[in-house]
């Protein structure tokens, strides 16, 4: 009896060991759910296409989400899809729209979810969902496929929308850009040039859309060429001594910024008060002159003493002499030299006049 009662206990003890000790396999997956009893027939039988109607399957694996999963699914089934239709459909004209039809059909696809957009809707989805085991954690995944039905009659209704859209935009710019006047320093066109770059960027790849943003982006530079054309002198001084171009470098980085042409002058113009000649011999629209020095301060803090950075900037307008800005700068700094204080001082006056150039340009553009 003894010997049976160790047996039995050698046995169950060997078992406990060997469950215990048989390692996980990495990555081993189980089936726990299913959308359907049983997969259904269209997953690897997909229908046939007829003229009016295309079918498409689209599958992701491994997919941490259920959600997300159907979405790459859905997107993978429209991509087939379209790689179908334009096998098919090989006229010219769809094959010209075809870069602009698939990414918009791809877009709006994405963004409907499982909503129909140009006759494409969801037939039918299946899923599977995983458990996945590991040493240290247990995870869950789905393999996802969907079912897309397409209406050939609708997709090419929206070809031929885009088409006509595109025709109507290639019109109206053509018509815009022969009506520009010889006045290149006329920049009300260049809000309409932009718009139509703006429609027409649809449409890129197609060689006659080409050629018209090529015309527009042409016209575009030379009437920016004169309308953003600006004359500058600066006059930054350090107690009346030539400064090493603080203002001069934030001043110029922000007319850069904003595409302007700059025409540096080596004096003011506006000493001789007349704008007139400037603007007819340098071709530019408007004048920018900064004209800003140090002064000491009779103050002092133990070590440090302080200087003022004072001056202003006036920007005007050469063809109407009209002022757009004027800004006037008085700005404090400490050094453990006068010259160090001027530069400090110099420093933030850079800062103070640039940022209001900026915002005035913004207003102006």
């Amino acid at each position: 009896m003894n010997y049976f009662r160790a047996s039995f206990s050698l046995l169950i003890f060997s078992l406990l060991t060997y469950c215990a000790s048989t390692p996980v396999i990495q990555g081993e997956k189980q089936l726990i759910e299913k959308s359907h009893s049983a997969k259904p027939n269209w997953v690897t039988d997909i229908p046939k296409e007829t003229e009016k109607m295309i079918y498409s399957v689209g599958v992701r694996t491994d997919s941490p989400s259920l959600d997300g999963g159907e979405t790459d699914a859905r997107m993978n089934a429209a991509r087939k899809i379209l790689e179908r239709f334009f096998g098919l459909k090989t006229t010219i004209e769809y094959q010209k729209l075809r870069k602009s039809f698939e990414t918009n059909y791809l877009d709006q696809m994405k963004a409907t979810g499982g909503g129909e957009i140009f006759g494409t809707k969801t037939k039918a989805v299946y899923w599977e969902k995983y458990e996945v085991k590991s040493p240290d954690k247990i995870t869950y995944s789905y393999d996802i496929w969907v079912l897309l039905e397409v209406k050939v009659d609708d997709i090419i209704k929206a070809l031929d929308k885009m088409e006509k859209r595109r025709r109507e935009f290639v019109g109206l710019a053509r018509s815009m850009l022969s009506g520009l006047s010889e006045n290149i320093c006329n920049p009300e066109p260049l809000r309409e040039i932009s718009e139509y770059q703006n429609s027409l960027s649809e449409f890129e790849g197609d060689a006659e859309v080409n050629a018209i943003l090529l015309q527009l982006g042409e016209k575009q530079r030379e009437i920016e060429s004169c309308v953003k054309s600006i004359a500058l002198y600066i006059s930054e001084k350090n107690l009346g001594e030539e400064e090493s171009g603080f203002i001069k470098n934030m001043i110029v980085d922000v007319l850069k910024k904003y595409s302007f042409h700059i025409k540096e002058l080596n004096s003011n113009p506006e000493a001789e008060n007349d704008l007139y000649p400037l603007g007819k011999k340098e071709r530019v629209s408007y004048l920018l002159t900064v004209d800003v020095d140090t002064v000491r301060s009779n103050e002092k803090s133990g070590y440090f003493v302080f200087a003022y950075a004072k001056g202003k900037m006036v920007l005007k307008e050469i063809s109407t002499g009209k002022t757009i800005l004027t800004a006037g700068v008085n700005e404090k700094a400490a050094g453990t030299e006068i010259s160090k204080a001027g530069s400090g001082a110099l420093k933030i006056a850079a800062k103070v006049l640039s940022q209001k150039l900026e915002d005035t340009i913004k207003n102006m553009w």
